[in-house]
């Protein structure tokens, strides 16, 4: 078995397999170094790239705001203005 997650598999899916440290995934989340952050900041960049206004929402905004709490989605707002 692989730990790597597939592409048909989803990260919570993944974090979920009994060969996955569920703990050392969650402590890669709270230091920003997993996949849902990677995530972010791919589409964050691709958004700026393109000029796109958006807010990240959610989970993920929490952590802004130093209310830090696990998640596995990746929630953002775009403007339908081009």
């Amino acid at each position: 078995m692989s730990s790597k997650a597939s592409v048909a598999e989803t990260y919570d899916q993944w974090l979920r397999r009994p060969d996955v440290d569920a703990v050392a995934a969650m402590c890669k989340f709270f230091t920003g170094n997993d996949p849902v952050h990677q995530t972010l900041r791919s589409i964050a960049a691709k958004l700026d790239q393109l000029g796109i206004a958006y807010a990240v929402a959610g989970g993920m905004a929490l952590s802004a705001h130093r209310f830090v709490r696990a998640t596995v989605g990746v929630d953002i707002l775009v403007t339908a203005e081009v």
